[in-house]
C-alpha cells in the first residue's frame, strides 16, 4: 500500500491550547493500483521543550501497515506550517 496524500484536514476545537486535534482523510493506493480514502483523527501536542508528539486518536485498520509513513508525512506537513493557520 502506498501513501498518496493526507487531505480534508479539519481542526477540532480543544480546551487545551498546546494540543491540536484534526479530522482528516488519507488517500492510499493498494497493490492493484486502486485508490482508497480512509478517515483518520490525530492530535499534535506541542511541548515547550523538545519535539512535538503526534498521536492517532482514530485510524482505520487498513492503514496499520503504513502508520509510520503517515506519521512521517504529518511531521513534514507540520514542519512546513500546514497546521499553523488552523
Amino acid at each position: 500500500m502506498k501513501l498518496i496524500d493526507i487531505d480534508r484536514i479539519h481542526y477540532l476545537e480543544s480546551h487545551v491550547f498546546y494540543i491540536k486535534e484534526f479530522d482528516s482523510s488519507v488517500v492510499v493506493m493498494d497493490n492493484r493500483m486502486q485508490i482508497h480514502r480512509y478517515d483518520m483523527r490525530f492530535a499534535i501536542e506541542y511541548k515547550p521543550l523538545g519535539d512535538t508528539v503526534i498521536t492517532f486518536k482514530q485510524i482505520s485498520p487498513e492503514l496499520e501497515p503504513i502508520k509510520e509513513k503517515i506519521l512521517n508525512k504529518i511531521k513534514i506537513m507540520d514542519q512546513d506550517g500546514k497546521f499553523m493557520n488552523e
